[in-house]
């Protein structure tokens, strides 16, 4: 089951795509003048450290040389994984030429909205599926 969302707030068009596989979640977050991957993040869920009934993620992240997307999917991947209890792989990549620090504010104002909007319709997926 595949499901993209687009955002275009931004200034630029921004898309996130999720798909289960199986029991995980493959994301793709991209946009921008020229989309690409940048950086690659897998997250798990795990028991909180400081709380054993609540739960939490361990993220490790590759970003690519001359790339500065390793925030944003860490920040993502771990987000759902935390928030959806399931393993998550997500690849980003979003170019724009001549971007300024406010085009970046927005930007990741942008992926955290779509992020949200993904972690709802998919709770309501896995939640269908119990």
């Amino acid at each position: 089951m595949r499901r993209e969302i687009r955002c275009e707030e931004s200034g630029c068009q921004i898309v996130l795509d999720a798909t289960f596989i199986g029991e995980d979640i493959l994301v793709a977050i991209y946009g921008g003048d020229q989309a690409h991957i940048g950086a690659v993040a897998i997250s798990t869920p795990r028991k909180s450290l400081q709380d054993g009934e609540k739960t939490s993620s361990s993220t490790s992240v590759f970003v690519y040389p001359g790339h500065k997307e390793d925030d944003l999917a860490k920040n993502a991947a771990g987000k759902m994984a935390k928030i959806l209890n399931k393993k998550i792989v997500l690849t980003c990549g979003i170019h724009l030429d001549a971007i300024t620090a406010s085009d970046i504010q927005r930007i990741l104002k942008s992926v955290d909205c779509l992020v949200d909007e993904a972690v709802e319709r998919m709770g309501k997926l896995i939640q269908g599926r119990d």
